[in-house]
């Protein structure tokens, strides 16, 4: 058995050990016992569906806008289907093709002589996406009405999620300092230690293309700012979805400002390297609904989180529709992944 195949392994017996103990949990609690399909608000569960469709849709614009930022040609149309064929393979983790991956060979397929810069597009959508997220992690945290003292039925798991939320806050501060000082100091490629690095053998010049990249970007700000615009739209299409969800199962649940600390922390355990992240988003959204539950509130936040799972599997026959109808660019782009090795 080669190395791949046992860490696939593992990783699939990682999501079914946390799936089984959620399962029980869930079952002990009397959290699908007490539910049944009358109770469910299908309305709102076609709400949490349109707009979870509608985040996928803008964060494929996004993506769009850091490629086109690079002068590389790239439809709307594509972008979007592209991005729907990711999230497909992201969530069901076929073979060795990741949803990144594949939308970084897409790009080349493209431009040939541009790989660092496809790279690079999707890495720095990533990375607009995980600043947006705990730029609302951090403002909801600060301004939100946070659960304290009788109102609170698990202080310790509460305690736990302040120290987190700090923790993002300061992450959140120090990312943008960072991102700041590497988009507006113009001066970056005249120091020694620049040139140091891009004259390392075989780094070094794919170091130096990658920091071009980033020059480019840095002449691009209102292409940048409207991507973290419309990030911003994204997580609050999330954070709606979600509690969409919370709406169609249950009328005892954390607020919808609450949400918006929940949603990028679960999302965020959404992107733990298991197979489709599938056990690490549900354990979170476990654990951040008992740390705001009250004291008579009827949790089922196991139950929301695998709703939501079920918003996404639908979400993602979008991608699988898309998938059948592009099959053998995608075998070709497949193909040329296991042989060259993942670009991300």
């Amino acid at each position: 058995m080669s190395k791949k195949t046992g860490i696939l392994i593992f990783k699939v017996l990682m999501s079914l050990g946390i799936l089984g103990y959620l399962f029980f949990t869930a079952w002990k609690t009397n959290q699908f016992q007490d539910l049944s399909l009358e109770d469910l608000n299908w309305g709102w569960l076609g709400v949490a569906i349109l707009l979870c469709l509608t985040a996928h849709v803008i964060s494929y614009l996004r993506w769009r806008i850091m490629v086109r930022a690079l002068d590389i040609p790239f439809s709307v149309f594509d972008a979007v289907r592209i991005g729907f064929i990711g999230s497909f393979f992201n969530l069901f983790a076929f073979g060795v093709v990741g949803g990144d991956s594949l939308r970084a060979f897409y790009v080349t397929r493209q431009v040939k002589h541009r790989v660092p810069e496809a790279i690079a597009s999707v890495l720095a959508d990533r990375l607009i996406g995980m600043m947006t997220m705990f730029s609302f992690a951090s403002v909801a945290f600060l301004v939100a009405d946070i659960p304290s003292g009788p109102n609170v039925a698990n202080p310790n798991k509460m305690a736990a999620l302040i120290a987190f939320c700090r923790l993002i806050v300061v992450v959140t501060i120090v990312g943008y300092l960072l991102l700041f000082a590497l988009l507006l100091t113009p001066r970056v490629t005249k120091t020694k230690s620049y040139k140091r690095v891009t004259h390392l053998p075989k780094v070094g010049p794919v170091f130096k293309r990658f920091f071009n990249v980033l020059i480019v970007y840095r002449r691009k700000l209102p292409a940048i700012g409207f991507c973290f615009l419309l990030s911003s739209v994204c997580v609050v299409c999330f954070a709606g979805s979600i509690f969409s969800v919370a709406l169609a199962i249950t009328n005892t649940h954390p607020s919808l400002g609450q949400h918006f600390i929940i949603t990028p922390i679960a999302m965020t355990a959404n992107a733990i390297p298991l197979p489709g992240g599938i056990g690490g988003m549900e354990l979170a959204y476990d654990f951040l609904y008992q740390a705001f539950a009250g004291e008579n509130t009827n949790q089922r936040g196991i139950v929301i989180a695998f709703t939501f799972r079920f918003v996404l599997l639908v979400t993602s026959a979008v991608g699988a529709i898309a998938w059948f109808l592009n099959r053998r660019t995608i075998d070709q782009i497949g193909e040329a992944s296991d042989s060259s090795g993942s670009p991300l």
